[in-house]
């Protein structure tokens, strides 16, 4: 819980300091509290701040118990590419050349990171030929240092 803390007290100073030439920056502290005394508006605020990013977090976490931290990781870097085509057949957004662009760099990296995962696994795997010889390797060795020692 202290990522969103640290979060929070780092996008209030983003907020506060960037005013007049930061992008995005309130023009005056009382620009944070735009919603007023409307106690609906407050709610829906605090319900679409607890809702997705409590479950999501929440989520996420559950599927690390279940999946390769990999594997977790990899869904969680689709999120932007998934947002965006989502707003855009939902919400009607226009995407421009630059974020399909980012969208299709971050499903290369995935595919990329799945085929040479699946690389790596494939060469880890030994061949049984090569497995008998490590197993008459092994057995030589401790029956060497069984007789050097004296057991039996």
């Amino acid at each position: 819980m202290y990522t969103f803390g640290f979060a929070a007290v780092f996008m209030l100073a983003f907020n506060l300091l960037g005013r007049g030439f930061l992008p995005g920056a309130i023009a005056r502290p009382a620009d944070f509290l735009w919603l007023g005394n409307s106690l609906a508006g407050w709610g829906l605020l605090l319900l679409l701040a607890m809702g997705p990013t409590l479950a999501g977090y929440g989520m996420y976490n559950v599927s690390l118990t279940m999946l390769p931290s990999s594997v977790a990781n990899l869904i969680v870097s689709l999120e932007p590419a998934f947002t965006a085509v989502t707003a855009y057949f939902l919400l009607g957004e226009r995407l421009t050349w630059v974020q399909v662009g980012g969208s299709l760099m971050i499903l290369a990296g995935v595919i990329f990171m799945r085929v040479y995962e699946g690389w790596l696994a494939g060469q880890a795997q030994v061949e049984p030929d090569q497995l008998h010889c490590k197993e008459k390797d092994s057995t030589r060795r401790i029956t060497k240092n069984i007789l050097f020692f004296g057991r039996k």
